[in-house]
Order: structure tokens, then C-alpha cells, then sequence
């Protein structure tokens, strides 16, 4: 799925080997730093004869850390990194027609944990690959 890929990628950022979760991870258990994911909108584009053409996906993904200068690095490499991923097969069955990034709200400091937060809003779109290798729309994607 596209969410494996994306995964991926913001665990080969420096830093987050190994420390990417989805929501509600407990982060007692959690050495900073370390991504919250949150998949939010999916949208099916459709073409003129109705098939889906592709997805647009929007993704926030929260970096915690103790220092913002650590987290402000993380933040800008898995943003730069996210955005060099457009035109591209994901290996896990989907293309990526492209990727853009942007701050998705005011950086914060949890006082009760001493932790930052820096947010980054990813909008992705992309198309699942055929199973045939055509290129074509299975019956399933369609109906979608």
C-alpha cells in the first residue's frame, strides 16, 4: 500500500530508523526522536469515462525530539526526501505522480514531557499499477 511506502521513506530519514508510528503510541516507551503518522483524506480522482484515473492522500506526520534544532533537521529531510519520491514506482504496487510538503502548523513544546513538535502535511498523489501489467484498470479499481 502507499502507507508502507511512505513509511518507508520517512524511515530511512536520519534519525528515524526504527521510529515511525501510527497514532497512539505510548511515547513512555518511545526514545525521541522519533514520526507520529496520521492518514487523513483519501480522494478518488476519476477521468472522463468515470474510471479513477489516481488518489490524492493527505498525510500529517508530527516530529518529536528534545532539541528543535535536531527536530527542525529531521523535519526538513524527511520533507526534502518526500518530495524527491514524484514519478515513481513504490515497489509495494503503487506510482507516485507527485508529492508535495508544507508546515502543517505552529511548531510546539509539551512542557509535561519537555518534548518539540514540528508537523509536516504531505498531499500525495498516486495510482495503484495494474496486476496484469497493462496499465489498464481492474474491475476492482474501478469500483472504487
Amino acid at each position: 500500500m502507499i502507507y508502507e511506502f511512505l513509511i518507508d521513506q520517512l524511515e530511512g530519514v536520519c534519525g528515524l530508523t526504527g521510529g515511525v508510528y501510527p497514532p497512539g503510541v505510548c511515547i513512555d516507551d518511545v526514545e525521541p526522536p522519533f514520526a507520529v503518522y496520521f492518514f487523513g483524506l483519501t480522494t478518488a480522482d476519476r477521468d472522463l469515462s468515470g474510471a479513477v484515473h489516481h488518489y490524492t492522500d493527505t498525510i500529517r506526520v508530527d516530529f518529536i525530539g528534545e532539541h528543535y534544532d535536531a527536530i527542525f533537521s529531521i523535519w526538513a529531510e524527511a520533507r526534502d526526501t518526500l518530495q524527491n519520491v514524484s514519478n515513481l514506482d513504490t515497489g509495494h504496487g503503487e506510482y507516485v505522480f507527485s508529492v508535495s510538503c508544507g508546515a502543517a502548523d505552529a511548531d510546539t513544546a509539551d512542557v509535561d514531557t519537555d518534548l518539540m513538535r514540528k508537523s509536516l502535511m504531505v498531499t500525495v498523489l498516486w495510482c495503484k499499477l495494474s496486476e496484469n501489467g497493462s496499465g489498464e484498470n481492474t474491475e476492482e479499481q474501478n469500483a472504487i
